[in-house]
């Protein structure tokens, strides 16, 4: 199975207070991602992007992502379902 989500902003995006993306992701889920969640990519998930799950709640999610996936933004990308996406909320205005 898995899920679909809207790349919002590519990893160059201004990063939060953690330091970036990724070490926001990393902090929040208490995890390291060693793969791109992409269901077709087998690339190192390398940069934190901030997406919106397609069809969802308007909230704004960080994942990691590898950098061409990142790169995407404004596009729908397909993730496996257990990909876990952490709140952004709390460093966007930082």
């Amino acid at each position: 199975m898995s899920k679909k989500i809207i790349n919002i902003n590519g990893p160059g995006e201004k990063a939060c207070g953690c330091g970036n993306w990724l070490k926001h992701w990393e902090k929040l889920s208490g995890r390291k991602q060693r793969l791109c969640p992409e269901i077709n990519c087998d690339n190192p998930a390398t940069v934190g992007v901030r997406v919106m799950k397609d069809g969802g709640d308007g909230r704004w999610y960080i994942i990691p992502l590898c950098h061409a996936h990142g790169a995407l933004s404004g596009q729908e990308l397909e993730v496996v379902e257990a990909a876990t996406l952490v709140s952004a909320e709390g460093c966007l205005n930082n």
